[in-house]
């Protein structure tokens, strides 16, 4: 039961942090364009050799937090939860709000289909180990 437990937040993780690390790599180059549009209309100038160095730090730090998120994963199916926290907790600046969210929704259903779990306590146990991460 702990193992299969373990498994489905594996598995959450593991798709959570794909999807934020994809869902910020969309949005960040809509808002660039935003900016530089913003900053040629006030200067009537363009401001590409700007753009093309935060494309390159955004492809930096997207490079990072995926390398945070494989190792967290990695820690994380092999059991060495308070490895996973810690490579979860350098990258909790990159996880908005409604991700945390939907991971939480995610794990519910997920206790609710194996009818051998409890879904409250098997969030609780989730939320012990997360809470701490999201706070910051």
């Amino acid at each position: 039961m702990t193992v299969k437990f373990l498994t489905i937040i594996a598995t959450l993780a593991t798709v959570v942090g794909t999807i934020v690390a994809v869902l910020t790599y969309i949005k960040t180059p809509i808002e660039n364009t935003e900016l530089a549009a913003r900053e040629t209309s006030k200067s009537g100038q363009t401001s590409q050799p700007q753009e093309a160095a935060s494309n390159g730090e955004q492809k930096s730090e997207m490079e990072h937090l995926f390398d945070l998120l494989k190792e967290a994963d990695t820690f994380f199916k092999v059991g060495l939860f308070e490895k996973a926290a810690s490579e979860y907790e350098k990258a909790t600046h990159f996880i908005p709000d409604w991700a945390w969210e939907h991971v939480d929704s995610q794990i519910l259903e997920a206790a609710r289909e194996d009818k051998n779990k409890e879904p409250q306590r098997a969030s609780r146990k989730y939320q012990n180990f997360f809470s701490p991460l999201r706070e910051k």
